[in-house]
């Protein structure tokens, strides 16, 4: 693998329902892309007005359209694909055949591109990269790859380094009327992949994740591949048989970045143990979506799911832990102490809701990482792999993608499914057979699961003592669990927060990464798609970069609340200052 520890942030949520199942009778679409929080925000609000377009919503300062918005007829908003887009080759080199590498049965010369870079106070570096057919060599620019020796020739194929029309596709976006406009508009879509949620007037809604999805001709594109030519791209997915879904029955659709589509799909995605997030917070979308209790869905219920802190990973373990814990304790001839007794009961009545102010998220935090600790790290530790002494478990082992990711999965199912499931047998290893996960090979220590729990548990609670002291009255989630909106300027009297916080990685509300988290909702959006159609927005900032501004964070607050404000969008806008309009910024081209 070329790998390193990712920090858990939590990318995106979209979701799209039916007008038969909404208070209005039209589609709803809300959307919320999960990203680096930064003040000012990645983001410009911006309404595009001219005689053949009406748009509003936010793009990249200086991109000439709306990335994600709406306008009279239709509404998008797109999370990230996580399909696979970068492939790795070994490539082939001899001593004898310098500047060249060997493909297809030929030695082949190496191309070079050169790049000048300033250096402010200095004479500009130059640097000059090699280049495959795959791609740029990199190991040399990224000496810290593991298990890459130094004279190893690594290069890169990225779907980004292929043409794309990018602008082309928002310029139809913008303008598109109805469905068929959408999936015209995305046709020209090229990298990074995304799935785009959408919604109209007419009541269609859907999602569709174009891009450029490529294919090899062999091996697994999860690990590094021969570079001799036959594991090379094929070809790319076709736009027709890209993911995609279009009014279906269940009245919905949504995205969180997990595998799109299931395992009949004929073309090779990824595997989703090292590219898609691991579907929790999907699962609470979905379970929220679905339930026909929350029917009719309405403006409330969408801002309701965005502000939601619910830990279905959770859900599913705890009841395991503490049915355990219980059996534990019947049998043994001694009380649990008193901090041990407190926390079970803690988590008995405890909601799965990640809330700053709640007691149970904070055990619960402190368990899943002893408890993933007491199970990889002495399979770690035996194989010799960097990932033990040089980073803490906290700093990757909830990534929201990758082999990182994977490890949390699988401990889901080890602990929540029965015995005989092979999950729970680890490969084999130098010198042993293949066993159980729960085996320690460090000390040779047969171990089954309930022992592990047990240990994990009385772990994550001695932490707690050690972090925040006895009294589980100072055992709150947002003791631990801080969000800070850093200052691009790298000032911290222009951040805002540290903050208690609510939510995790795995939450709807995404809050993820080290502590303090840097991340989450970039952009909060719901549109409903009724005639005239009616917008909410937000976002952690403000329109100005200037701290002395009003608008440098007068979003902030609504934001940190989860509160929304209504959009001003009028079908046939005033270009002229009002009480909601404070600036108009007139762009008019030259005449031919």
């Amino acid at each position: 693998f070329l790998g390193r520890a990712n920090y858990c942030l939590g990318n995106s949520n979209n979701w799209v329902v039916s007008g038969k199942i909404t208070d209005t009778g039209k589609p709803y679409l809300a959307g919320d892309p999960h990203l680096g929080l930064t003040i000012p925000s990645i983001w410009y609000e911006i309404h595009l007005c001219c005689p053949s377009l009406n748009v509003y919503g936010v793009n990249f300062p200086g991109v000439p359209c709306v990335i994600i918005g709406h306008n009279s007829k239709v509404a998008w908003s797109p999370t990230n694909g996580q399909n696979i887009q970068t492939i790795y080759y070994r490539e082939n080199t001899d001593p004898s055949h310098p500047g060249k590498y060997y493909h297809n049965n030929h030695w082949v010369d190496f191309s070079y591109y050169e790049v000048t870079i300033p250096v402010r106070g200095d004479t500009p570096k130059k640097m000059v990269i090699p280049w495959t057919i795959h791609g740029p060599v990199i190991n040399r620019l990224l000496p810290q790859f593991s298990g890459i020796q130094k004279d190893e020739t690594i290069s890169m194929a990225y779907t980004g380094n292929l043409f794309s029309d990018l602008m082309k596709s928002m310029y139809f976006l913008n303008r598109a009327k109805d469905a068929c406009d959408i999936e015209e508009a995305l046709s020209f879509w090229g990298s990074p992949v995304q799935n785009f949620a959408y919604a109209t007037s007419d009541g269609d809604f859907g999602i569709i994740s174009p891009g450029y999805y490529p294919l090899i001709k062999s091996g697994q594109p999860w690990v590094v591949l021969p570079g001799t030519g036959e594991c090379d791209w094929a070809g790319l997915i076709p736009y027709d048989h890209v993911p995609s879904t279009k009014n279906p029955q269940r009245q919905y659709a949504c995205s969180a970045n997990e595998r799109q589509v299931g395992k009949n799909y004929p073309y090779t995605l990824g595997s989703s143990d090292n590219c898609f997030c691991g579907g929790w917070r999907s699962e609470t979308i979905n379970a929220f979506l679905s339930n026909p209790d929350n029917y009719p869905l309405t403006k409330s219920s969408m801002e309701k799911l965005q502000a939601c802190n619910f830990d279905s990973l959770a859900q599913a373990m705890v009841p395991v832990l503490i049915s355990t814990a219980l059996r534990i304790r019947n049998i043994l001839p001694i009380s649990l102490p008193k901090e041990i007794e407190d926390s079970l009961n803690i988590l008995e009545s405890w909601n799965f809701e990640m809330n700053q102010d709640e007691k149970g998220p904070l055990i619960w935090d402190s368990f899943i990482t002893c408890y993933f600790e007491e199970v990889f790290k002495p399979w770690w530790r035996f194989s010799g792999l960097d990932q033990f002494e040089r980073y803490s478990l906290k700093d990757f082992y909830f990534s929201f993608a990758g082999w990182k990711g994977a490890f949390l999965q699988t401990l889901e199912v080890m602990t929540t499914e029965p015995v005989s499931s092979d999950l729970y047998r680890a490969a084999a290893y130098p010198g042993g057979e293949s066993t159980s996960w729960f085996y320690n090979p460090v000390y040779s220590e047969d171990r089954h699961k309930e022992q592990v729990l047990a240990i994990a548990f009385l772990k994550g609670v001695n932490r707690i003592k050690e972090e925040f002291g006895p009294d589980p009255e100072n055992w709150t989630w947002g003791n631990r669990h801080k969000r800070r909106i850093p200052s691009l300027l790298e000032q911290k009297q222009l951040d805002r927060g540290p903050y208690p916080a609510d939510g995790n990685c795995r939450t709807p509300n995404a809050s993820g990464g080290k502590e303090p988290s840097t991340h989450g909702p970039s952009w909060r959006m719901i549109v409903s798609l009724k005639d005239p159609c009616e917008s909410w927005s937000i976002y952690p900032g403000g329109q100005s970069e200037d701290p002395f501004s009003p608008h440098y964070d007068d979003q902030f607050h609504l934001w940190k609340d989860y509160r929304y404000k209504k959009i001003v969008f009028e079908t046939t806008p005033a270009y002229k200052l009002s009480d909601n309009i404070k600036a108009v910024y007139r762009l008019t081209p030259p005449k031919r």
